[in-house]
């Protein structure tokens, strides 16, 4: 019995052994149906012209958003509620210092990035 076992296991391997090298001729056969198609480019995408209108629109969308911020961040709700919740940031007269100012820009700046990214 013990013998029967490393026969039907070499006559398993002797079955894939074919197999290996069937695959290994078909390989090249591949490779040179694909050759004729190194060249190829693929199809040419044309963009529609876009109008004067939509181009503008498309152009002044970042402007846009820019003048929105610089709007919203220099209502005084703003200051007064970065002031509060950080009194670091608090000037005198209910402003912000300097270090605020750096602070209500770097999130304009977050704000825009956002907004630019994922949605425009």
């Amino acid at each position: 019995m013990e013998q029967q076992q490393p026969q039907q296991m070499h006559q398993a391997s002797a079955h894939q052994a074919p197999a290996q090298q069937t695959q290994q001729q078909q390989q090249p056969q591949y490779e040179d149906e694909y050759e004729e198609y190194e060249d190829y480019d693929g199809p040419v995408i044309q963009q529609k012209a876009l109008s004067t209108t939509d181009q503008v629109i498309s152009e002044m969308k970042g402007p846009l958003l820019v003048i929105l911020l610089v709007f919203l961040t220099n209502f005084g709700m703003l200051n007064q509620m970065l002031a509060k919740n950080v009194p670091r940031l608090a000037g005198g007269d209910s402003g912000l210092n300097m270090m605020g100012l750096v602070v209500k820009a770097l999130l304009a700046g977050i704000v825009f990035y956002v907004v630019k990214r994922f949605l425009l």
